[in-house]
């Protein structure tokens, strides 16, 4: 494999995880920054435009091992949505941070408020891969647009990137996803990252809901471009996505393990690296075992192959015996070629 060109972009997703409080938005949004993440990321959207106020069969988790056993659909929205009317400060404070922000819109009304913000670049997340007005809407906009792929078949992956394309997107990166949350390692499937990007021709990456960073540095080896993570102020704050969020401890390690894996990914390189240098000499060389006079035919008793690396390699030694000195050798002696000329 030839050298990844470049790092991912590290992108900390907020989510729920604000709490129903601006400020603790703002506090993950330096949490972010402070980490180093390439982009924060909002979920934009209004409950009413996602589902109905119900607590009827399908409209309340029944999953045991979901985070949100119990929940209706209705109120876990209205408790994770970002209201709309904060989404400007927020905006405005990530920019004055430097950090990029961009959104994931989930209804069309979103997205033509996300345009009256200036925003950037979109997600379209794995839940809405089959909304097909969502993702025209948001490929109509020209920007730079990130397709999460979590339970997707590749051929609903091909319709929803056919709809993109052929509504002016360009610039596509699907995101290898496991919707569960947490997410087990053994279901990430993360090797069929890459074939998305042979099969469609485009950037791909990976929305982690694992815990830790290890599906993060695997991906990263694997040529991801960019990685989402779910980020909280406290894993064990009880937040709508913090059970399986990284946390003001774990956040910079997550994003310093995924640096330190493409450092340590290098190139196509062989030979002596820089830190090698001093210890190369910690191979073998060829000495002389003991005192010899010129003329003296060397046999293979007469020669140690032993550190350090200063002289001649062992491969040589057969090219020393049984060949005579033309100089006087002194016992653990660095043999030279000048011995048998």
């Amino acid at each position: 494999m030839m050298r990844i060109s470049n790092p991912p972009k590290i992108v900390a997703e907020l989510s729920g995880n604000h709490g129903g409080k601006i400020e603790r938005a703002m506090s993950l949004i330096e949490l972010a920054a402070s980490s180093g993440a390439d982009y924060v990321k909002l979920q934009t959207y209004q409950p009413d435009l996602i589902t109905i106020n119900s607590s009827a069969e399908g409209f309340v988790i029944t999953d045991s091992k979901s985070a949100w056993y119990g929940r209706s659909l209705y109120d876990l929205y209205t408790e994770g949505t970002t209201p709309l009317e904060w989404h400007r400060d927020i905006f405005e404070f990530a920019k004055s941070l430097n950090m990029p922000i961009f959104s994931t819109p989930f209804d069309l009304k979103s997205v033509d408020f996300l345009e009256k913000l200036g925003c950037e670049r979109y997600k379209i997340a794995s839940f809405e891969i089959t909304y097909k007005a969502l993702i025209k809407s948001v490929a109509q906009t020209g920007k730079p647009l990130i397709i999460s792929t979590g339970m997707s078949t590749l051929e609903e992956i091909s319709e929803a990137l056919d709809w993109a394309r052929n509504a002016g997107a360009t610039d596509i990166t699907l995101l290898k996803c496991t919707s569960s949350y947490p997410a087990p390692l053994s279901d990430l499937n993360l090797i069929a990252m890459t074939e998305l990007g042979k099969a469609f021709q485009v950037k791909y990456g990976f929305s982690d809901h694992t815990l830790g960073y290890l599906a993060a540095c695997a991906a990263t080896a694997l040529g991801a471009t960019i990685i989402e993570k779910h980020i909280t102020l406290d894993s064990h704050d009880g937040a709508l996505d913090s059970a399986f969020s990284s946390d003001k401890k774990s956040f910079p390690e997550f994003v310093r393990a995924i640096r330190l894996t493409y450092e340590a990914l290098g190139g196509e390189k062989f030979g002596v690296s820089e830190s090698e240098q001093n210890s190369i000499r910690h191979r073998r060389s060829l000495y002389f075992r003991r005192n010899l006079k010129v003329g003296d035919l060397i046999s293979d008793e007469d020669l140690l192959i032993v550190r350090p690396a200063l002289g001649i390699a062992p491969k040589h030694f057969e090219d020393f015996v049984g060949r005579r000195l033309t100089r006087d050798a002194i016992e653990n002696e660095l043999v030279t070629w000048d011995h048998i000329k």
